[in-house]
């Protein structure tokens, strides 16, 4: 049995394509010789005819004396014209066979530049098609079609010229494809890998949803986290652009607002409920009193009583499990004549008493789907019935297991604890921007986001204050650190619950948990008091 670099152990294939890709390599993986090394998912750049070229091989087989196989694999049809083969992709076109000249030189150019002169062929797998013995102005010879791809294995090895093992040759040549290919496990690179994976898998939502129609022009969306409510919110806000439409988003947390305000068109609104509602405040009443314990609520109160006047032709709603009846009411009476409203929310992330409606006259859709997070992260929430229903594993990775740390009783709060637990991940090969440290407690009760630094990382935290434009302003760091509440609606590749420490593992910490842990697209470590760690043992046995 050969070496497969990296292991397909825990992927899972999103697209029929890949999942081809992925039959090939565990075929070969299992004929080829133990002394073989396969690796696959090999990123390239070199100049070609004076034009700067990038690709990926789908794979590369390293003999024992050193010599080469490239793999191109090809998954359902490829046509035969006159200038040679071609693959379809949607609305454009490849040329298989320029393809193959330009994988075939890059490899050279950056052999005979690192003084490595080896044999290389290269090899074309046609899994789901039978190829002719016509010309089809490609060496026949170096295709694999489907006929023979049980002999696949045995191609490989007739590719590679007969040479004694020289054990030398070949550890140069597993060190440049791991170096000079960076194939070497790279967090980065995955963190990205799974990144674009996840956002493809969970555009489902975004994709559907905006066909659906409704006499009332409102829909009511309760899905879960990492369901793809976010691409559902900016599909829907670009759609709107795209035809001249008013559109106004409006969420819960003030956070989430800024950054659906980065990331969505320039042309919509994004704000806050309290926002719009001191907004309407302070047009009635001028200069208006931060310092007013009652302020936020008589600036709601007031809002709800207020006219439509706005005229969306688009409003989405985020978050709405925190929202009251009454405010979902004033903001759709905001709406012009023939609107949509769509409603997003999910009642296993609501951080605050709040009125539900009814809202009977709208589609109401439901989604326990989960993209974002590992599945084995997933089947932990699901073990400690964090959520009011089993949430369904639809990530790409099976993952990791969420990490528990304990801190010792001497370390107040667990800062101790962290503080190692970061240092530890960052001695891995993670960079601070691949990470979040989350509190689970209140922003002015964490120790945790009331430091400047953390494991001599500085920190990106929120001041409390805000610039005269109403913008929040953060601390310049490295690492982000915040509060589970406030980063709701958010992700990050690695996710740092600090601060775990509850009496009880009642209804509202559940929720608290499960919102922490899903905002973890790849690893989730959870740093936690004993009593907090005895709770999560009991709910699991």
């Amino acid at each position: 049995m050969a070496t497969l670099r990296p292991s397909l152990e825990g992927q899972h294939a999103v697209r029929p394509g890949e999942q081809r890709e992925f039959d090939v390599l565990r075929q070969l993986e299992a004929e080829l010789p133990a002394d073989f090394t396969i690796f696959h998912g090999v990123m390239w750049s070199s100049v070609h005819d004076g034009v700067q070229w990038f690709g990926e091989c789908d794979a590369i087989v390293l003999a024992p004396n050193g010599s080469l196989v490239i793999l191109e694999v090809k998954a359902g049809a490829v046509e035969w014209t006159s200038e040679g083969l071609r693959k379809r992709y949607g609305d454009r076109t490849k040329d298989i066979g320029r393809q193959a000249r330009v994988q075939y030189a890059a490899l050279r150019q950056r052999l005979q530049s690192s003084d490595l002169h080896v044999h290389v062929a290269h090899i074309l797998v046609l899994a789901d098609q039978v190829v002719g013995t016509g010309s089809i102005g490609y060496p026949r010879e170096r295709i694999v079609d489907a006929d023979e791809m049980p002999d696949l294995a045995r191609r490989v090895q007739d590719a590679i010229p007969a040479a004694a093992t020289h054990a030398p040759t070949n550890k140069r040549m597993s060190r440049f494809l791991d170096d000079v290919f960076d194939l070497g496990i790279d967090a980065g690179r995955r963190i990205e890998w799974l990144k674009d994976t996840v956002t493809r898998l969970s555009d489902g939502l975004a994709t559907w949803v905006p066909r659906i129609t409704s006499p009332s022009g409102v829909f009511r969306i309760e899905a879960t986290a990492g369901s793809g409510k976010t691409q559902l919110a900016l599909r829907l806000l670009q759609e709107a652009v795209s035809h001249g439409h008013k559109a106004q988003y409006v969420c819960y947390h003030r956070p989430l607002a800024d950054r659906m305000r980065e990331i969505g068109p320039g042309e919509c609104g994004y704000a806050t409920f309290h926002e719009l509602a001191l907004a309407s405040l302070r047009g009635r009443e001028g200069r208006i009193d931060f310092a007013d314990s009652d302020l936020f609520a008589r600036a709601a109160a007031l809002y709800s009583g207020s006219p439509g006047d706005t005229a969306w032709s688009l409003l989405v709603i985020d978050e709405a499990q925190d929202f009251d009846a009454e405010w979902i009411a004033s903001l759709r009476r905001q709406m012009a004549s023939g609107g949509r409203a769509y409603i997003l929310g999910d009642a296993d992330q609501q951080m605050r008493p709040a009125t539900a409606g009814a809202w009977a006259d709208a589609v109401t859709l439901r989604c326990m789907d989960n993209f974002r997070n590992p599945r084995r992260i997933v089947q932990c929430i699901n073990a400690l019935g964090l959520a009011s229903s089993p949430l369904t594993a639809r990530g790409p990775v099976d993952g990791d297991l969420p990490g528990f740390h304990i801190w010792a009783a001497d370390d107040a709060g667990g800062l101790r604890a962290t503080e190692d637990l970061i240092a530890g991940l960052i001695a891995e090969g993670l960079a601070p921007d691949h990470m979040v440290v989350l509190s689970g407690k209140g922003r002015r009760a964490s120790a945790v986001v009331q430091k400047s630094t953390l494991a001599d990382i500085t920190l990106r935290r929120f001041t409390g204050s805000f610039d005269p434009s109403g913008r929040a302003i953060w601390t310049e760091g490295a690492l982000v650190a915040d509060t589970i509440a406030r980063f709701k609606g958010q992700s990050a590749p690695v996710v740092i619950l600090a601060e775990l420490d509850f009496p009880v593992l009642d209804a509202p910490t559940r929720r608290l948990l499960f919102t922490g842990m899903t905002r973890a697209q790849w690893r989730l470590e959870c740093v936690m008091s004993a009593r907090t760690e005895e709770l999560l043992m009991e709910a699991l046995a």
